[in-house]
């Protein structure tokens, strides 16, 4: 289902101002018919004077009401003796509009257009408000194709009027054709800052999809109403559709992060840097995962063995000792002899 439209208070005039409008216009449709066949110039001043008794008469406007029927029974006779010229259709035009019978007035505005009528300020006016009435109400039942028919024909006919603008980009985004609708919603936020979050939305759809961005926007309400763990599951689901949506990405491991999933969101960043590799926030995140990845290995690691004394070195061969030199035996001094003794 469409979203509502902003119906802004003033784009439709009240009845009294249709009324005094359609009372100008009879005042100059009598003294602006040369040429008019006289059946037709006589009818159609039948419907003006019929007209004039309504709007005396009546407080409200409706076209059952008889003075009204009268004179749009006129007005028809008026259009079938001359059924070329624009008088009639204009006339008709503005007492359908005035009475509610939007669709008829859109009907003859064209006619009027069509067979030469001078499209002045008042008559742009009043059918830029048929067909943005109608265009409305399309959109409303589901007809997207002729809201935008409708609305856009109302843009053409009143261009500065910036509500009817805005309803266009809406209708557009309605239907579909994001990139026309930016266009639009872009004209009129600046002077309707109300329309901003049709034109994100209508900016994030042209990008990712909508159904992607309707996923991301629901989840940032959910984030802002404190509901992490479903805004986690709805920034996932735009994902699904679009795995190039990187604020998504970005958000979404944050708030893994947020949740202690870890994993998941080692993965969103990872996924993040392949999209955007200068991405701030993710290369910080990557990097913090990468240095407690070194704690915790160094942590586990068994301590290292004690090491190995060394070997002694091999034994040198010690040199013989050398034999002492051989010392002189001291001889005993000889003893005198005592001299032999004679016999």
């Amino acid at each position: 289902m469409p979203e509502p439209l902003m119906w802004v208070v003033g784009m439709l005039p009240r009845p009294r101002t249709v009324a005094l409008a359609l009372a100008i216009a009879l005042s100059s449709l009598a003294s602006a018919q040369p040429g008019l066949p006289t059946e037709a110039a006589e009818a159609l001043r039948e419907a003006q004077a019929a007209a004039a008794a309504a709007l005396a008469a009546y407080d409200a406007h409706n076209p059952d009401q008889p003075l009204w029927r009268e004179a749009f029974a006129a007005a028809e006779r008026a259009r079938r003796a001359a059924p070329t010229r624009p008088e009639p259709f204009r006339f008709l035009a503005q007492a359908y509009g005035t009475t509610g019978w939007t669709a008829r007035a859109w009907e003859a505005w064209q006619e009027y257009r069509f067979w030469g009528g001078t499209m002045d300020a008042s008559a742009r006016r009043d059918a830029a408000r048929a067909a943005t009435e109608l265009g409305y109400q399309a959109y409303s039942t589901g007809d997207q194709a002729s809201a935008v028919r409708l609305l856009t024909a109302a843009a053409e006919l009143d261009p500065a009027n910036l509500e009817v603008v805005a309803l266009l980009g809406q209708a557009e985004l309605a239907r579909g054709n994001l990139a026309a609708a930016v266009v639009y919603l872009r004209r009129v936020v600046a002077t309707m800052p109300e329309v901003e979050p049709l034109l994100i939305r209508a900016q994030l759809g042209a990008n990712y999809g909508l159904a992607a961005a309707d996923a991301y926007l629901e989840a940032l309400e959910l984030l802002e109403a404190g509901d992490t763990v479903t805004a986690l599951e709805r920034f996932e689901a735009a994902l699904e559709g679009a795995p190039n949506f990187s604020d998504a990405l970005r958000r979404a491991a944050t708030l893994a992060e947020r949740l202690g999933r870890d994993e998941r969101a080692r993965e969103l960043w990872t996924r993040l840097v392949a999209f955007v590799p200068q991405d701030p926030q993710a290369t910080a995140a990557l990097a913090a995962y990468a240095e407690r990845d070194a704690e915790e290995a160094r942590a586990a690691a068994p301590p290292p063995p004690a090491p190995t004394p060394a070997p002694a070195p091999p034994a040198q061969p010690q040199p013989a000792p050398t034999p002492p030199e051989p010392q002189p035996v001291p001889q005993p001094e000889p003893q005198p002899q005592p001299a032999p003794t004679e016999p």
